[in-house]
């Protein structure tokens, strides 16, 4: 069995209270320790793409509502994003702090 990535959201985030007001707690698990690149209307981004199906659905209602500010997109258009299980949060908002060596092997 595969052992979860573990991050935290950092604590001088824009994220940490929303996070924490939403889902009790600045830990997350993640999909993968590796982190993704993508182009957005900030400009080029690096992220992690949260496992969902460790969140409650409220929570996740709250987040789509500060990213949607955050990153000047429609609510309905990161709401249709995330519903393809992507809720995607910046590396320079996280620590990665437990992951699977053999993600990299």
């Amino acid at each position: 069995m595969r052992q979860p990535t573990l991050a935290r959201i950092r604590q001088d985030s824009s994220l940490a209270k929303l996070w924490q007001d939403a889902f009790g707690t600045l830990e997350v698990e993640l999909r993968s320790p590796v982190p993704l690149a993508a182009n957005s209307p900030a400009g080029k981004l690096s992220f992690y793409r949260v496992d969902l199906s460790k969140l409650d659905a409220q929570a996740i209602q709250k987040m789509i509502g500060h990213m949607a500010d955050e990153f000047g997109v429609s609510r309905e258009a990161l709401a249709d994003y995330i519903k393809g299980n992507e809720l995607p949060v910046t590396a320079e908002d996280i620590d990665v702090y437990s992951y699977d060596l053999r993600a990299f092997l």
